[in-house]
């Protein structure tokens, strides 16, 4: 499968290592993606892993 998001190559981005991703179809059949990622400060994650929401 290709990669329906990534931060590969693009170190600029805040969000980086997404990974483990849940497609949600909400109430008002809005679609919206759950998954991990951390949000790397000088080369390590220290805050671990979050949790977004993409639209």
């Amino acid at each position: 499968f290709n990669p329906v998001m990534t931060a590969a190559g693009k170190p600029e981005c805040p969000l980086q290592r997404a990974g483990h991703a849940q497609v949600i179809e909400g109430r008002d059949g809005s679609w919206y993606m759950a998954h991990l990622c951390s949000r790397p400060i000088k080369g390590y994650s220290i805050l671990g892993r979050e949790t977004p929401y993409k639209m």
